[in-house]
């Protein structure tokens, strides 16, 4: 019976541990959606070519600017070297970054060489300063290079992964499941 009962505070103590994973990632080059000093900072870690990433993406976006106006900040970090993500740390130098992921969020195709003119076009990127800065590599890896290092120091091996004033997430992706735990981190 005393095994049974250890046992089960250890499980109680190592599931409410691993609920509150910290994971403080360092501030991202892109540049942040909401109010610099609002209660809840939120990271995301994204790929170009996840679909949920760029529903996610837009869906924080949105509400850092209406429903959590002041309330949430927003950033997110692109990690691989495809193309999608390199473009999305270049559009940064035109202050585009969001309105990139919001395009790149009408598309259920990959970001490619053939269709990533339409999506410049309709974040209304300037192309040839973007396709400058994207040859900027140096840079730019730097940037995906760290994201990537700092979400695998963060435990994270797929995305969208959100990080949440330090903690990282493991709710449900939905809107009603995010803005509850949102509400909850405001009434704390």
């Amino acid at each position: 019976m005393l095994k049974v009962i250890i046992f089960s505070i250890f499980v109680s103590f190592s599931l409410s541990f691993a609920q509150e994973l910290i994971c403080k990632p360092a501030t991202s080059y892109i540049n942040f959606a909401g109010q610099a000093n609002a209660p809840i900072n939120v990271v995301i870690f994204v790929s170009s070519s996840c679909p949920k990433c760029k529903e996610i993406s837009v869906m924080f976006y949105e509400m850092s600017n209406t429903l959590y106006n002041g309330k949430i900040k927003v950033s997110i970090k692109p990690m691989y070297k495809q193309l999608g993500d390199i473009a999305l740390v270049a559009a940064n130098n035109q202050n585009k970054s969001w309105e990139l992921i919001r395009a790149y969020s009408h598309t259920s195709n990959r970001i490619t060489a053939d269709n990533i003119n339409e999506l410049f076009d309709e974040a209304q990127i300037n192309k040839d300063k973007i396709y400058e800065d994207m040859r900027d590599t140096a840079l730019i890896f730097s940037v995906l290079k760290a994201n990537y290092e700092e979400a695998k120091k963060c435990q994270m091996n797929f995305t969208p992964h959100i990080v949440f004033n330090g903690v990282i997430y493991d709710g449900e992706t939905n809107a009603q499941s995010i803005m509850q735990y949102i509400d909850k981190i405001l009434t704390k």
